[in-house]
C-alpha cells in the first residue's frame, strides 16, 4: 500500500471515531461506497518495453492517463502500451472485484491477462478485443508480484488514430455503459518518425554531382588549352 494510501486509511479512521463521539449510541449501520477507479499509463521502467513519453512516477495514486506512440503490430503486439488500473474503497484499500477495460477508437487490447494464473480468477476479451472483463485484481501470474491489487491490460494499434480506453468495475460483466463512476486513459497513435534520408539527399546529390561534371570538364578543358600550347 503507498503512503497515500496509508494517510487516507487513517484519517478515514480518525474521522469514523469522531462521528461515532458525535452521534453516541446512534446506530447509523455501514453503507459500502462504490470503489473509486484509477486509470494510468504504466512506464514500465527497467523493462524491454520501456515507455520513456510516459511520466516515470505514473502510477494510481498519480497517474499519467495520456500518450502518443508510434503504431506497431496487432497480431504480434509489438509496440503495445501497458494500462494499469486500481479500485480504491472509502478508505483508500484495494478493492478485489470484478471490472472491464473498454476501448473504443483505434486500435485493440492486445493483452488481457489472467490475474492468477491457474487460479479461480478468470479474463475474458471480447472477440474484436475492445472490452476485456477480468473476475478480480491481479495476485501474481502474468504480472508477478508487482501486479499485487492491481489490473492490468495490453493495448495496440496498428493504424493511426485515437484509442481512449475507460475502467470501471463491472460486476455485471457487461462493460462500463451502465457504472457508476468511470476513469480513462488515451494513446494517439501515429506514424512515427518518417524515414530519414542520408545526409545528402537527393537534390543535394544531384547538385554535388553536377558540380563534380562541371569541375572535371573544366579541368580537362584546360589540360587541352595546355597541350596546345606546348604543342605550339
Amino acid at each position: 500500500m503507498s503512503n497515500r494510501k496509508r494517510l487516507a486509511a487513517i484519517a478515514a479512521t480518525m474521522c469514523a471515531g469522531v462521528t461515532f463521539g458525535i452521534v453516541g449510541s446512534t446506530d447509523v449501520g455501514a453503507q459500502e461506497d462504490d470503489p473509486n477507479p484509477a486509470s494510468y499509463i504504466n512506464p514500465d521502467t527497467g523493462m524491454p518495453t520501456m515507455n520513456p513519453d510516459v511520466d516515470p512516477g505514473s502510477e494510481c495514486e498519480t497517474p499519467d492517463q495520456s500518450d502518443t506512440q508510434a503504431f506497431g503490430d496487432e497480431m504480434s503486439g509489438m509496440g503495445n502500451v501497458h494500462n494499469d488500473a486500481c479500485l480504491f474503497d472509502a478508505q483508500g484499500g484495494d478493492v478485489d472485484a470484478q471490472v472491464a477495460f473498454e476501448s473504443t477508437g483505434a486500435g485493440v487490447i492486445f493483452g488481457c491477462p489472467d490475474p492468477d494464473g491457474d487460479g479461480p480468477k478468470t479474463a475474458m476479451n471480447s472477440a474484436d478485443r475492445t472490452r476485456c472483463v477480468q473476475s478480480g485484481f491481479e495476485t501474481g501470474g502474468a504480472n508477478g508480484d508487482a501486479g499485487d491489487g492491481e489490473y492490468h491490460i495490453r493495448l495496440v494499434s496498428a493504424t493511426a488514430g485515437t484509442q481512449d480506453v475507460t475502467f470501471c468495475a463491472d460486476p455485471e460483466g457487461d462493460g462500463c455503459a451502465n457504472a457508476t463512476s468511470t476513469d480513462a486513459i488515451s494513446i494517439t497513435w501515429t506514424q512515427g518518425a518518417p524515414m530519414m534520408m542520408p545526409a545528402t539527399g537527393p537534390n543535394e546529390r544531384s547538385v554535388t554531382l553536377a558540380i563534380a561534371a562541371i569541375a572535371f570538364l573544366g579541368a580537362g578543358a584546360g589540360a587541352l588549352v595546355l597541350a596546345r600550347r606546348r604543342t605550339a
